[in-house]
């Protein structure tokens, strides 16, 4: 029997398909062409089970414990339908009988190590993805209900049985920093690029000047989802609208400064995390993990928080996060100079500068290195909104 790209939805196994191309029919769809188009199932069914073998093994060699009074293998297993259906999502977009999914069980539970159900390679362990899911779930629970600023390893608390495998806060932070490199989450920020920041001007107000629209001074430097109160910093969007949505408070005139990077920089890119690559993609190990984990992070970063007065508590995890990656990561053998994230508002770009008033929009000296200033007041704007 063969089958063609077109029943499979994911784009890896279409190229695989495409590439080893013997018949002019699909078997299934019953798709013809002049040139060979579908692949032998028994070719692709080879393909799919080699993949699969790279997170799943027989239950025998998983180091389950099995009892035959209780049952068999103590612990999860997959038979071959439900770990295609089920665990990786295999798309069969034309299969609407079923069909094609029987033959490919059938093809790859004949593969000589195949004893038609699985194990996890690892059945004890968490997957990485899922080590870091929980660890920032736990460091978020932990940073804003039990300790800010103090993360000494031999001064936390004993972890209970389920929380072995969690990652230490600085552990965490480290992993984080580790993968976002790792993925390419490091991106520059060219020279040239322009953006926006905005306030709320109240009638008889003017705000028309680099220090009216740049970042505050420390002493009135609010709180926000990347910093505390007393830290100045530059928060910025990519354009008017997301700039003006995202202080966005009551109808009224705001005054929109756009500045422009004189300089390139470093900075965390949150907003085009790339994609997750296919599990059968040639990048399907740690790669695949790691980015499982940040797009689901990065999602995490930009959802809305409710401005009710408890918004200090639920900024903190992404306040220390950004922290360190100002202070901590370097890349290039510099530092890091922002990081850029999904505005909840608009869907579109947000920034986030570390700069400081004090240092007339220089980023932080390190050391005796003063750089030329990041930021140069361009134009000014005013919009007025009159709706909610």
């Amino acid at each position: 029997m063969y089958v063609c790209p077109n029943c499979f939805g994911d784009e890896e196994l279409r190229n695989f398909i495409e590439g080893a191309a013997a018949a002019l029919e699909c078997d299934f769809c019953g798709a013809r062409s002049d040139v060979p188009i579908a692949a032998s199932l028994d070719v692709v069914a080879d393909h799919i089970a080699e993949y699969l073998h790279l997170e799943y093994t027989d239950p025998a060699d998983s180091g389950l414990p099995f009892d035959s009074g209780e049952g068999g293998y103590q612990g999860t297993t997959y038979s071959t339908e439900e770990l295609l259906r089920d665990e990786i999502s295999l798309e069969l977009p034309r299969d609407r009988d079923g069909r094609l999914l029987d033959a490919l069980v059938q093809e790859i539970d004949r593969t000589p190590a195949s004893v038609g159900f699985w194990a996890e390679e690892d059945p004890f362990g968490l997957p990485e993805q899922e080590q870091l899911r929980l660890s920032w779930e736990s460091f978020a629970e932990f940073v804003m209900h039990q300790r800010r600023f103090f993360f000494r390893h031999t001064d936390l608390p004993e972890p209970e049985w389920w929380e072995t495998e969690l990652l230490t806060p600085d552990k965490l932070l480290q992993q984080i920093g580790e993968r976002a490199i790792d993925v390419g989450l490091i991106a520059k920020l060219s020279a040239g690029t322009l953006v926006y920041r905005a306030r709320h001007q109240p009638d008889g107000a003017v705000y028309d000047t680099e220090e009216a629209l740049g970042p505050p001074p420390a002493e009135r430097a609010r709180q926000n989802r990347m910093s505390p109160a007393g830290i100045p910093m530059f928060h910025a969007a990519e354009d008017i609208e997301t700039a003006v949505a995202e202080v966005y408070r009551e109808p009224g005139d705001y005054a929109v400064g756009g500045f422009v990077t004189t300089r390139a920089a470093w900075i965390l890119d949150l907003h085009d995390v790339p994609a997750v690559p296919s599990y059968f993609s040639e990048t399907h190990g740690w790669e695949r993990k790691a980015l499982m984990f940040l797009r689901a992070f990065a999602t995490d970063i930009s959802k809305p928080i409710t401005q009710d007065g408890r918004e200090h508590i639920e900024y903190a995890p992404t306040q220390v996060l950004t922290e360190y990656f100002r202070t901590q990561v370097r890349y290039a053998d510099a530092r890091l100079e922002g990081v850029s994230f999904t505005s909840s508002r608009t869907g579109r770009r947000n920034y986030t500068l570390f700069l400081l008033k004090d240092d007339e929009m220089r980023p932080e000296p390190t050391g005796t290195d003063r750089r030329e200033a990041l930021l140069r007041f361009e134009d000014l704007s005013v919009v007025r909104r009159l709706d909610r």
